[in-house]
C-alpha cells in the first residue's frame, strides 16, 4: 500500500439543548461530545479509516472549543509526515515507523489508530473482514461473539438504576457500569439494589465520590 495521505479530522458534537445533569453536590453541564477520526489514504484513492477514543475528553465537555484538537495536529503533522510516500505492506511495518518517533505515553494511541486505519486499508484490498486477517496472522479461532457491558445510568434514583439495569440484562449484556452520585445514603441503596433483581456484571464510576 503506498501511503498519500494521512489526515486527522477533531470533530465535536454539540447536545443542544445542553443537559444538566444534577448530583450530590453540584450540576454537571454537558455541551458536547468530541472524537478523532483518522483516514489513511493510498495512491489508488481508498480510504482506511480509524476512530480515536472520545473518552479522553469525557470530563472536559464544559470547554467550548474542539477538546481533541491537539491531538488531531500531532497526526496531521509529525504523523503525516512519517507515513506520506511510504510503501506499507505489513502492518508491522507501521509499528516500526511509529516507534521511531518515541511519543510520549499519552500519544501512544497513535499506534492503534495507524493500525486499524491500516487494516480497515487491508481488508478492503482483499474483500475479506478484518478479523479474517487477523486470526490468520496469528493462528487463532475466530469467534463472532463479543461479550459487552453497557456503560448507562448517570445520577438517577436508585429505581431508575434497577429499572435499567434490567433492560440491559434483556439485551444479553454480560455488566453494567452505572454513574452513583445521589448522595451516601441513596448510592448505597443502589448498590444494594441492583444486586437483586439482575443477572449482570455490576461496575460503579465513582467519579464523583
Amino acid at each position: 500500500m503506498n501511503i498519500a495521505n494521512v489526515r486527522g479530522y477533531a470533530l465535536s458534537s454539540p447536545i443542544d439543548p445542553p443537559q444538566l445533569r444534577r448530583f450530590h453536590v453540584g450540576t454537571r453541564e454537558l455541551l458536547k461530545r468530541d472524537v478523532v477520526l483518522v483516514v489513511v489514504e493510498t495512491a489508488d484513492g481508498t480510504l482506511g479509516f480509524a476512530p480515536a477514543g472520545a473518552s479522553s475528553s469525557a470530563m472536559r465537555e464544559h470547554f467550548d472549543g474542539a477538546s481533541q484538537s491537539t491531538f488531531a495536529d500531532v497526526i496531521n503533522g509529525p504523523v503525516a509526515d512519517k507515513f506520506e510516500g511510504e510503501t506499507i505492506d505489513d502492518v508491522e511495518r507501521a509499528h516500526s515507523l511509529i516507534a521511531e518517533m518515541d511519543f510520549p505515553v499519552r500519544l501512544r494511541q497513535v499506534q492503534s489508530l495507524i493500525d486499524v486505519s491500516l487494516y480497515d486499508l487491508l481488508g478492503k484490498e482483499v474483500g475479506a473482514p478484518i478479523y479474517e486477517l487477523l486470526y490468520e496472522r496469528h493462528d487463532t479461532i475466530p469467534t463472532e461473539k463479543l461479550p459487552l457491558y453497557a456503560s448507562a445510568g448517570m445520577y438517577m434514583n436508585p429505581e431508575g438504576y434497577v429499572r435499567q439495569a434490567k433492560i440491559l440484562d434483556d439485551e444479553g449484556f454480560f455488566g453494567y457500569k452505572y454513574r452513583p452520585g445521589v448522595g451516601p445514603k441513596n448510592d448505597r441503596r443502589i448498590v444494594e439494589r441492583l444486586d437483586e433483581p439482575v443477572d449482570l456484571e455490576i461496575v460503579a464510576d465513582t467519579h464523583t465520590w
